[in-house]
């Protein structure tokens, strides 16, 4: 039990720190917009808006990695529920990606682009770390 736990935890934090990377390396992209206030909803749009396409593209491409490297990590450690601990540990990943995406305020687009394609990837790593075994009884 413990196992499954810090396996899933380690593969939480792996997939955040891929998402985290992949934000940081996106700003290079484009220049943000002068005396932004993070807390004013209308100066997150503008910034929203300002991210060039190689940016937007970087930003899914990070929370691709992520979901995915946190279901194959969490179901390779795990001693059993392989494919269940592995979907658990990216849906935290897919939470933050949906959490990036209201506190945002991306176009429709872009944001149904990116949580389905995070869904996406969540599914894949967990399926691809477990091997197709869903539940191992020892």
């Amino acid at each position: 039990m413990l196992k499954n736990i810090l396996g899933g935890l380690f593969a939480v934090i792996a997939g955040m720190a891929c998402v985290s990377i992949s934000l940081v390396f996106s700003h290079k992209f484009y220049t943000a917009p002068e005396g932004l206030d993070p807390n004013d909803i209308e100066d997150r749009i503008r910034l929203a808006e300002a991210m060039t396409r190689e940016a937007k593209t970087i930003i899914i491409s990070g929370h691709m990695i992520g979901a995915f490297l946190a279901g194959a990590i969490a179901s390779k450690i795990s001693s059993h529920a392989k494919f269940g601990t592995g979907m658990v540990a990216s849906m935290v990943i897919v939470i933050a990606t949906i959490t990036n995406v209201i506190a945002m305020r991306h176009n429709i687009g872009y944001s149904t682009l990116l949580i389905f394609t995070t869904l996406f990837a969540a599914y894949a790593g967990a399926r691809v770390g477990s091997g197709n075994e869903v539940y191992i009884d020892k």
